[in-house]
């Protein structure tokens, strides 16, 4: 698509969905077909909005036009799989979201593995026995694990061990089949494999979220991905965990790999939304994640939220 490419994108995505739904008999086909639709529509937003590249930046790089597109091209899946008309079959996405949106409320890095690859087999467990066509998938194909780290983004220097990230820049990283420490990838290690979708999961005053941000349907060189945040998105957050998805050629979900990355603080004080302005904004927001109860407002890490706390964000805000 041309970099004209809009916000009617929802509406294309939606348009182009039902159209292919109406033309495929099975349930595999049209999973197949739909997901097809999301995952080119999802790299056509990063084309469009997303940052480029160091060698091409993007000169119309739009945070928030990414996210609408994005946004978009989820309505596009949705639309896609409602017009197929057969009980469930639209649940399957909606249900992995939520169940790696649950993931989020894990503290131990154990327990948040645990839970992702819980999430992952449930939803492959809801689509592997769907008739095969295409013949070209894993399902025969042994992996060792379910789940493991995004190499590129690890870090020895947080607790977390992932390398934290900023609210308000983009975090560009190498997914895919680590094939040393180095976090040298070869997903041609899989021949199997068509692609995959990056989910971003963090939490908000209105519980955990989980939406996917990017999509990469080539895979011979890893898997290139850019995670572009709006600021406003991350306020109440500590955190986010990124979930890349790889799907077989039948788009039956075949493993991911994760990162739990810790939010830096803004560098001024008091500037509870990160936007690098201290302002009276900053307290409203403070009291949103203070009064949501969410972990980001123990400011003191005594395991408690009350007034100790607020009373360190009033200090460290009347000294910004």
């Amino acid at each position: 698509m041309s970099k004209t490419h809009s916000l009617s994108c929802a509406i294309i995505a939606g348009i182009s969905g039902l159209l292919a739904s109406s033309a495929i008999a099975s349930s595999l086909d049209i999973t197949n077909e739909c997901h097809n639709n999301f995952t080119d529509n999802l790299e056509d937003c990063d084309e469009n909005y997303g940052p480029g590249d160091t060698q091409n930046p993007n000169p119309n790089a739009d945070p928030l036009l990414l996210q609408g597109c994005t946004d978009g091209a989820q309505n596009g899946l949705d639309a896609c799989l409602d017009g197929a008309g057969i009980p469930g079959l639209e649940t399957e996405w909606r249900d992995y979201l939520a169940n790696l949106a649950a993931c989020e409320s894990h503290s131990s890095p154990i327990l948040k593995q645990a839970c992702i690859n819980g999430a992952l087999t449930v939803y492959k467990s809801r689509l592997k026995d769907l008739p095969r066509v295409i013949g070209n998938n894993c399902n025969n194909t042994p992996l060792p694990l379910n789940s493991s780290e995004i190499e590129s983004l690890k870090s020895t220097s947080t607790p977390s061990g992932f390398a934290p990230i900023t609210a308000n820049t983009t975090t560009s990283f190498t997914s895919g089949i680590s094939v040393n420490p180095g976090g040298t990838y070869d997903t041609g290690l899989e021949p199997c494999l068509k692609d995959a979708i990056a989910i971003a999961i963090h939490t908000t005053t209105n519980g955990n979220v989980a939406k996917a941000f990017s999509a990469d349907t080539n895979l011979t060189n890893g898997t290139l991905l850019n995670y572009s945040p709006v600021t406003s998105d991350l306020i109440h957050t500590k955190s986010v965990t990124i979930v890349v998805t790889y799907y077989d050629h039948d788009s039956i979900p075949v493993f991911v790999e994760y990162a739990d990355m810790e939010i830096e603080d803004s560098p001024i004080a008091g500037d509870w939304n990160r936007d690098l302005v201290a302002n009276y904004f900053d307290v409203y927001d403070y009291l949103a994640t203070y009064a949501a109860g969410l972990p980001r407002a123990d400011l003191n890490q005594d395991g408690n939220i009350n007034f100790f706390d607020v009373d360190l964000f009033m200090a460290e805000y009347s000294g910004s």
